[in-house]
């Protein structure tokens, strides 16, 4: 088991665990969904830290998109901002600035993947990867835009397995797939 296949185990056993205590404890299945974008971060600053060497711009894509993800969400900055600092940030678009630089720059990453391929299924399901992803920033109904943005990384999965490059970081695509199915298992169980 390589080092980055142990971090992800790791991360993924967490997740569960902590669902499994809020399920024994309150009768919900919750993930703790809030924190995704900040575990996509921590866990893309390592893989950047162990891989930059050998793929620098696919490792510095997935620290952007890390960075990225965690600034487009308002709950890390309630943690700097005051309340009436925190209503005026609210009604600004900064946070949404943060979140479509993001998509661009996972799609960005999803079509570096693919390209590296060369392989024309490869090619469909990074078509079928971007139309969904997209579809899924798109739409604004939670679920299913957890639903679609679980498909999406599910399709880019599959297509790195198929034919895997970059590897190990190649997984990357696992934790955002594991991370999103996990929040839409909770927002599923839990309306």
């Amino acid at each position: 088991m390589t080092k980055e296949v142990r971090l992800l185990f790791i991360t993924s056993l967490t997740l569960l665990i902590y669902a499994l205590s809020i399920f024994f404890d309150k009768d919900a299945f919750l993930f703790p969904f809030p924190l995704n974008q900040f575990i996509v971060l921590i866990v893309s600053a390592q893989f950047t830290f162990w891989n930059f060497k050998k793929y620098k711009l696919a490792s510095i894509l997935m620290l952007i998109i890390g960075l990225l993800s965690t600034l487009g969400n308002e709950f890390y900055w309630s943690i700097f901002l005051n309340y009436e600092s925190m209503t005026v940030f609210s009604n600004t678009i900064i946070t949404d600035i943060f979140q479509l630089l993001s998509g661009i720059i996972t799609i960005v990453l999803g079509i570096l993947f693919v390209s590296k391929q060369n392989r024309a299924l490869n090619y469909l399901l990074s078509s079928f990867f971007c139309f969904t992803f997209i579809a899924g920033l798109i739409i604004s109904t939670p679920l299913f835009s957890s639903l679609l943005l679980s498909i999406s990384y599910f399709i880019l999965t599959i297509s790195v397995r198929i034919k895997p490059v970059f590897k190990p970081i190649h997984i990357f695509w696992i934790l955002l797939l594991t991370l999103e199915a996990s929040k839409f298992i909770s927002i599923l169980f839990n309306k």
